[in-house]
């Protein structure tokens, strides 16, 4: 687990939160919501990151890295953004206002859109195979 600070452009600077996935998972395939919950945490310890660091927003990005991993359930993906989700809420202080998922193990599939859309979230893959999680913005959601 680490926390970095990065240049976020126009004078302003972004926390970096990471996870690698593998350095407390030692299952190779993830299909069960329970090995999602072993996350949680290191998902918890995070909760500081960024806070006390000047002109930064409080957690702007959550990285969970899965390099080492090669394959995931959609019912752990749901689960750990339930994880994520719940973290937010329980802390009025932590608001992460994206998920990365790095090195995914399979390419974004319709049925892990589908998982994002249930918990108003688009999912979004990158040019170097990540996928970005954002809140949907509500009048998006409802048109």
């Amino acid at each position: 687990m680490t926390c970095s600070v990065a240049d976020g452009g126009i004078g302003s600077r972004i926390a970096l939160c990471t996870i690698r996935v593998r350095d407390i998972l030692k299952e190779r395939i993830l299909v069960s919501r329970e090995s999602a919950r072993q996350l949680e945490e290191a998902v918890r310890s995070l909760s500081a990151c960024g806070q006390g660091s000047e002109n930064t927003s409080n957690g702007d990005e959550l990285i969970v890295d899965f390099e080492g991993v090669e394959g995931i359930a959609p019912s752990f993906l749901d689960e750990l953004i339930t994880i994520v989700e719940a973290i937010v809420r329980d802390d009025s202080q932590r608001t992460w206002k994206r998920l990365m998922i790095a090195n995914p193990p399979t390419r974004l599939l319709l049925k892990f859109e589908a998982i994002g859309r249930g918990h108003r979230m688009s999912i979004h893959a990158q040019p170097d195979g990540s996928w970005i999680l954002t809140p949907c913005d509500s009048s998006a959601a409802h048109g």
